[in-house]
């Protein structure tokens, strides 16, 4: 019943089915696991509901959940489900016969999104946001009784476990192109309760090359975003890159499609990948620019929003309770997401500055790189200024190139000299101190004006001395 009843009308694949018996659910659960080798866990045992689950051939992780019916019979039960299209079950014993008290045969027929009852959304507001990720994932349209229930009190959101709210934000993006989620989200007033800190983006004006206020530039980059992606995936997209400009990113960056998508599809959490976090730290990465708003010479400027924006990010991921990796994941992607644009001004490109923002990226470089790419794009209404793109599209390919095709160690050489050998040579003890010359020393490698050990002991020794010349005062 529920969503695989769906999905096979629909012909989608399925991984999780739902089963409804009269009586002993658990122990139906428990026999089937035993049965099928695979594993049983209860879920809810008031309720006489256990799950199994199983890796099937494709090595993908099925569940198989099983309940005892609620109310009177197989229909009262369905009506009590959330809309139209997931209230259908198929009988096991005369399998093929499809129940459907709800009309959600009709309802899949004509891509309609209906609720299965007028307090539907009251009674579990997470529903809100499932409403939008069908109507999105399926191109279903919203009834008017869907669409008025949705809008009715949209800070009811906020009444469930943060675990089932963290968990439906992340199933939105990983839709291929979460941007039409967010958007309709933000039309039901939705967003503001589930991210508040987004709120002081709307309206906000912004300098040239700007050509939109905050908000609309962060949804235009979450759009973009979701083409690039399409345009670099695993399987070529020929509908995505016949867009010229998705096209020209694709043709330069495309030989770094399986190493891209081989970072994207890395799980910091289980079940959550890097693909989904990059959408997450893309809402955020301007909202820090209403705290940094200021005037200089009549033009508007936010200096230091990045890392406003990171703490922001921070804040929201700690809250919707992800884990220390993804929160360190997207405070550097954040406070990072500069540092390919700001390379534009360089007459060259240098190793300096790359190792300089692999460093300070870390695991984020490749996130970054398209995050700046989306980011170009969402400043301005087509058609782009191709020598603009041009130079964004050059650097991004030097930064990945330096992340997947440079010699090995070429940006993270093994180190001429240990800590305890500086602190013989300058003899001074263990500290900070001993730290940041290692890592000058270590750009020092990278940028080879440091070859040998003899080098490296004389670059220490003068690198210390720098530190310990006493810093100028200024006369009052």
């Amino acid at each position: 019943m529920g969503g695989a009843p769906r999905n096979a009308l629909l012909g989608l694949d399925s991984v999780d089915y739902d089963f409804v018996v009269q009586e002993g659910a658990r122990n139906i659960a428990r026999k089937v696991a035993n049965l099928l080798n695979g594993h049983y866990y209860d879920l809810d045992r008031e309720r006489d509901t256990g799950r199994v689950l199983l890796i099937d051939d494709e090595q993908r992780t099925l569940i198989l959940d099983f309940a005892r019916i609620r109310g009177e019979d197989i229909e009262e039960d369905l009506q009590t489900r959330d809309f139209t299209i997931n209230a259908l079950a198929i009988e096991i014993q005369k399998f093929g016969n499809i129940i459907d008290p709800t009309g959600g045969l009709q309802d899949l027929k004509d891509k309609v999104l209906r609720i299965c009852s007028a307090d539907a959304i009251e009674d579990d507001p997470i529903r809100a946001l499932r409403a939008v990720r069908f109507a999105v994932q399926y191109g279903f349209s919203l009834n008017p009784n869907t669409l008025s229930a949705l809008q009715r009190n949209p800070e009811s959101i906020n009444t469930v476990s943060i675990e089932r709210l963290r968990d439906e934000i992340f199933r939105i993006f990983d839709l291929p192109f979460p941007g039409k989620a967010l958007r309709l989200l933000d039309h039901l007033g939705i967003i503001s309760p589930v991210f508040p800190e987004l709120d002081g983006l709307r309206g906000l004006a912004q300098p040239k090359p700007h050509e939109f206020p905050a908000w609309e530039h962060t949804l235009s980059v979450i759009d973009h975003l979701g083409n690039i992606l399409a345009g670099l995936g695993r399987q070529h997209d020929v509908e995505t890159a016949s867009e010229m400009v998705i096209g020209e990113i694709t043709y330069r960056l495309g030989r770094f499609r399986d190493e891209i998508n081989d970072d994207l599809d890395v799980e910091l959490s289980y079940g959550r990948k890097i693909r989904q976090l990059i959408y997450f730290g893309a809402l955020f990465h301007d909202a820090g620019k209403p705290a940094c708003y200021k005037m200089f010479d009549d033009r508007i400027r936010f200096l230091g929003h990045e890392k406003v924006s990171s703490e922001l990010v921070i804040s929201r991921a700690t809250h919707l309770k992800l884990s220390n990796r993804e929160i360190q994941w997207l405070e550097d992607f954040v406070k990072n997401h500069m540092r390919p644009g700001l390379l534009e001004r360089e007459a060259k490109v240098t190793r300096r500055a790359i190792y300089r923002f692999i460093r300070s990226a870390k695991d984020t470089c490749v996130g970054v790189v398209l995050l700046s790419l989306a980011d170009l794009l969402g400043k301005r209404t087509p058609p782009i200024n191709q020598e603009l793109l041009k130079i964004r599209v050059d650097i991004a390919r030097t930064l990945l190139e330096a992340t997947f095709e440079s010699p090995h160690n070429s940006f993270s050489p093994n180190p001429l000299l240990r800590g305890d050998e500086i602190t013989r040579e300058l003899g001074i003890e263990p500290g900070p101190e001993i730290g940041q010359l290692l890592e000058a020393l270590t750009e020092a490698q990278v940028t080879q004006e440091v070859r040998t050990k003899a080098e490296a002991y004389e670059f220490i020794r003068a690198r210390y001395r720098m530190l310990k010349e006493p810093k100028s005062t200024q006369i009052e």
